[in-house]
């Protein structure tokens, strides 16, 4: 077996060989493979206990055998070795001998009478033994036959599936498509084809399916939309194509491919459809009374109308937890034991019921409610659900909403038989929605008559069995085995399924349940909204007044009655017997508010009074609507009405309430005003006069703004004017009020809208700001100052380069005469250690002058480009060139990518290699040792170069990006003591950049590395 025979190489497992020994059977032993040893004669020298096992001897009587004799033993169970069918045992001999002779280790297969699968080795020992090696792969031949069987069975589910759906590899072609896929999309027949590319089937569907072309005229907008959707794919989505409706769900795959399932949703859209037109109804009844409502089901929660947040003032809190302590937190303490009692009384009774009571809303504001209520009782008389009104009998404001909710398509759940009966793909939703209880207990390759007994005694039976015994079932369910039945609906507890059994093209059986709930709870809904209508009706104790135009059927609840003061069993008093109760001085108003909504449709709520029978004078308040057909004959008259007394007995009250905050205001320090927008009708305190210089003010906007500056007017009748169309519920304007003493005034004010969010009023305060814009001017002036100031430092040192430059060139000048010894030598060698010093600081003090120089030029204005067309290759390569011995110093690799290209670059040459160089030089500073620095240019999208120089150094901050490239700025003030140089590197080359029309970017990640981009303009670029 080679050198690793050797015994050196075995673990010191002690001195005496008899013992090592020992241990080395000990160990072979315990494998699960049958091992036999051969001498160089061919005898059995040692073998372990499968071996001995597996032939029923011992190891004594196995012991001197010779191969032969083996295979006579061995050729009593063996079928097949290799391709040699045994039928004799001098055929396993003459097999044996060739393979033992070579010992190669080459695998042998064998196969025994009973089915079990062996591979079988022969090794060459030392000394001319053999080592035989046989190992049981029963179990792994087996998974490779059922492998193949589970791949024709996917494709057998595929082609049954009722899902559209198609399946794109990672490579970006198409897999497979199913059959429905082509009942979505019918004008693709023939058309699609496994191996077309994702962007070839885009193609395809554009130039063939017209519905996709009317809504995507724009072919590469549409093709490039849906090419991102393989990287992206969209989230789940309702579509309609034809007269059909499909959820479309698109999802990646584990390896990177893309898989899209269509399912068809035409009766749930339906449905919905059918719901929604109930839920219309509802709302025009809701509209019509204009109240909160609230639903609270025992079991489900409660359920508050927008009007009923906005009364209790709770904003988006969701209330579908609440119980009755949490009502009663928000309801007056002095109330809560009658809401309560209240509550306690609905639970019991089957009435209408109604209490009065203050709501504390969480600003603190108070507002009063009246709820009327009614409840509804199961079969044990527990109530199960109570609903009604809630009315704000403060502002008399009321909005309704309802939701309906629709639950979301479960996917279908699958099962496969082949055509001998056996299991051989389910799913998990199967198992675990249908059959939970078993699904431990179902295996592949389950007979379906196991399956079948196994779902009996678990107890799942479908509701159309027509059996009651174990067998006789078994024999039902076997029979439709050979004959599927048609499509049926059952229901399995709570859920609704549909079932489809269908035999596959080699015989088997594909069975799909539909999980059909959705569709069942959306006519579920579809009655419960129409429960709900008649219970809020009922409920609510504003009176419903509701007549159908083309029967002529009158309907009104029993609040409508008590409110007119009508007997029970009384009829509904005609409009003209009505018209005659009203007071005489509101009833030529309510005649043409009648008429109003009979005509137009609808009207905004009037009130007036109204004697009932019982000779007593009631306000009432009263909405209405019209509906009408499609031919604009009215078919359905609906009103509203409650009876509004004590709220204007409360406005009486107000108005008193009112005239003592008007006498309040008078000794406020800002002006108080109030503008009622329809009317232009402006009040505001007398403290305005004061504020103005005036002793009178006419009552609109425009008096008061003709106190305003000429060009401040229409400045702030814009900025009102804004407010309105925007959803600003707040105005704050300055304006400028001229004369001797001149004022800057502020305007304040609170935007009060209607309900369809218009402007209707604006209540605030004007105070005086004039001190605040003094502050505010001088402020700028400083500001400007100091701006004079700045520039003049610039100007002073743009003007001043050559005074500067000067002297330092001299004096490095002759600290290199010095240095070299031109005239002589120097004598002393601290002389020449300090005439080094001398040149080295002098050269790096020219360095940091010349940079603020630079600066200051670019600021003052004073750098004028010298264009040239030049080849940026070139220049970069030579930048290399100058940087690339620091960079070696410090091990740094320098990749430049840039070759030379087919275009030049119109640019000045100097400032161009002041840029590069700049940004090298950086490059090599605040890289780490051993870096890495990449040079590269491209073409932007618009035209433009970029040049990129990307290190692997430092990085910068985060925080620090927005200031690096200011002037006399670095990343870090910590890098300015570490790296020398006055941080003005970047600021300079963005400044260059910036006079050719383009400028610098910096992508940068603290401890990973920087990337600087100069970028130029396409018109300095020459194809």
């Amino acid at each position: 077996m080679g050198d690793d025979s050797d015994p050196a190489m075995l673990p010191a497992l002690g001195n005496d060989a008899d013992l090592l020994r020992r241990q080395f059977a000990e160990i072979l032993d315990a494998l699960p493979q049958a091992i036999t040893i051969y001498d160089d004669t061919g005898r059995v020298v040692w073998c372990n206990r499968v071996l001995l096992r597996d032939f029923g001897l011992t190891r004594d009587a196995m012991v001197g055998r010779t191969a032969a004799e083996l295979s006579t033993l061995h050729a009593q169970v063996l079928k097949r070795f290799d391709d040699v069918e045994i039928v004799s045992a001098s055929d396993l001999i003459a097999v044996r001998g060739a393979s033992l002779a070579r010992a190669d280790g080459a695998p042998h297969d064998l196969l025994d009478r009973d089915g079990r699968h062996h591979t079988l080795r022969d090794y060459r020992l030392s000394g001319g033994g053999v080592l035989t090696v046989r190992s049981d792969e029963t179990s792994i031949a087996a998974a490779r036959l059922a492998a193949g069987t589970a791949s024709q069975s996917l494709a057998d589910v595929i082609a049954n599936m009722h899902e559209s759906l198609l399946f794109f590899g990672p490579d970006r072609c198409l897999k497979f498509c199913s059959a429905a896929y082509y009942v979505e999309f019918p004008e693709l027949q023939g058309l699609v084809e496994p191996g077309q590319s994702y962007a070839h089937m885009v193609d395809l569907i554009w130039a063939n399916v017209p519905a996709v072309r009317a809504q995507y005229p724009d072919r590469e907008a549409w093709k490039a939309m849906r090419l991102a959707t393989f990287d992206q794919p969209t989230a789940s989505r309702i579509r309609r194509h034809g007269d059909r409706w499909y959820r479309v769900s698109e999802r990646k795959t584990a390896d990177g491919g893309l898989l899209r399932v269509a399912v068809d949703v035409t009766e749930i859209e339906l449905a919905r459809a059918a719901a929604l037109a109930s839920e219309q109804r509802f709302n025009l009844a809701v509209k019509g009374a204009g109240v909160g409502l609230f639903d609270w089901d025992v079991e489900r929660g409660l359920y508050l109308s927008e009007r009923s947040r906005e009364i209790l003032g709770l904003g988006s809190e969701d209330v579908s937890g609440w119980r009755q302590a949490d009502w009663l937190g928000h309801v007056h303490p002095a109330d809560r034991q009658q809401v309560s009692a209240w509550t306690d009384a609905l639970m019991r009774s089957e009435g209408t019921l109604s209490v009065e009571y203050r709501a504390i809303r969480p600003d603190g504001s108070v507002r009063i409610c009246i709820n009327s209520g009614a409840s509804a009782h199961g079969n044990a008389g527990r109530a199960t659900r109570v609903a009604g009104s809630m009315l704000d009998v403060t502002e008399q404001r009321e909005r309704e909403r309802r939701f309906l909710d629709v639950l979301k398509h479960i996917p279908e759940s699958l099962t496969l038989y082949d055509a001998d009966q056996r299991l051989v793909l389910i799913s998990q939703r199967t198992l675990d929605f249908e059959i939970p209880r078993v699904r431990d207990k179902i295996r592949l390759g389950m007979s379906f008559r196991e399956v079948i007994g196994a779902i009996w005694d678990a107890g799942y039976i479908p509701s159309d069995v027509p059996f009651a015994t174990r067998e006789g079932f078994i024999e039902w369910r076997v029979g439709h085995f050979h004959d599927p039945p048609p499509p049926r609906l059952i229901q399995m507890g709570d859920v609704h399924v549909l079932i489809v059994e269908r035999k596959t093209v080699d015989g088997g059986l594909l069975r799909i349940t539909i999980d059909i709930s959705e569709l069942e709870q959306a006519r579920a809904a579809l009655t419960e909204a129409e429960q709900r209508y008649a219970l809020v009706v009922n409920g609510t104790d504003v009176g419903i007044y509701d007549w159908d135009v083309r029967t002529g059927r009158i309907f009104r609840n029993e609040t409508h009655r008590a409110i007119l003061g009508d007997a029970p069993g009384t009829p509904p008093p005609g409009l003209d017997a009505y018209l005659a109760q009203v007071h005489p001085d509101d009833r030529a108003a309510a005649r043409d508010w009648f008429r109003d909504v009979l005509i137009a449709g609808r009207s905004d709520p009037i009130e007036y009074r109204y004697a009932r029978p019982d000779g007593v004078q009631r306000w009432f308040s009263t909405r209405g609507v019209c509906q009408r057909g499609e031919d604009g004959r009215a078919i359905r008259f609906l009103v509203a009405t409650h009876d509004v007394t004590d709220r204007k007995e409360t406005e009486l009250a107000l108005r008193r309430s009112e005239e003592r905050f008007a006498l309040a205001i008078e000794g406020a320090h800002e002006a108080i005003w109030d503008w009622d927008i329809a009317a232009d009708r402006l009040y505001a305190a007398p403290r305005l006069l004061d504020l103005l210089g005036v002793t009178r003010l006419g009552g609109t906007l425009g008096d008061l703004l003709a106190h305003a500056a000429a060009e401040e007017r229409d400045r702030v009748r814009a900025e009102i004017a804004v407010a309105f169309a925007s959803a600003a519920d707040r105005l704050d304007i300055e304006f400028r009020v001229p004369g001797p003493n001149e004022r800057w005034l502020k305007l304040r004010g609170f935007i009060v809208r209607n309900p369809d969010g218009a402007a209707r009023r604006v209540v605030g305060s004007i105070g005086d700001v004039t001190d605040a814009k003094l502050a505010e001017a001088g402020l700028i002036a400083a500001k400007q100052t100091a701006e004079l100031a700045n520039r003049a430092k610039s100007e002073f040192l743009a003007n001043m380069s050559h005074e500067l430059r000067t002297p330092l060139n001299a004096i490095i000048g002759f600290s290199e005469i010095m240095q070299q010894e031109l005239f002589g030598s120097v004598g002393n060698p601290r002389y020449r250690e300090y005439v080094d010093n001398i040149a080295v600081s002098g050269r790096h003090l020219l360095s940091l002058i010349n940079d603020v120089l630079d600066m200051s030029k670019l600021e003052a204005g004073q750098v004028q480009l010298d264009d040239d067309v030049l080849d940026p290759a070139q220049l970069i390569d030579t930048c290399v060139m100058m940087v690339r011995a620091r960079a070696e110093a410090r091990d740094i690799r320098v990749i430049n990518q840039v070759r030379p290209a087919a275009v030049s670059l119109r640019a000045d040459r100097r400032a161009l290699q002041q840029v590069v160089l700049n940004l090298l030089s950086n490059a090599v500073k605040f890289n780490a040792e051993h870096g890495r620095i990449t040079i590269s240019l491209d073409r932007t999208a618009d035209g433009g170069l970029a040049l990129h120089v990307a290190d692997t150094g430092i990085g910068i901050p985060r925080h620090a990006l927005a200031r690096v490239m200011e002037p006399f700025q670095q990343a870090d003030m910590r890098l300015a003591r570490e790296h020398e140089g006055t941080g003005l590197g970047l600021s300079i080359s963005n400044a260059l950049m910036r006079l050719h029309g383009g400028g610098l970017s910096i992508d940068s990640t603290e401890g990973t590395g920087t990337t600087v981009t100069a970028t130029f303009p396409s018109e300095r670029v020459i194809a």
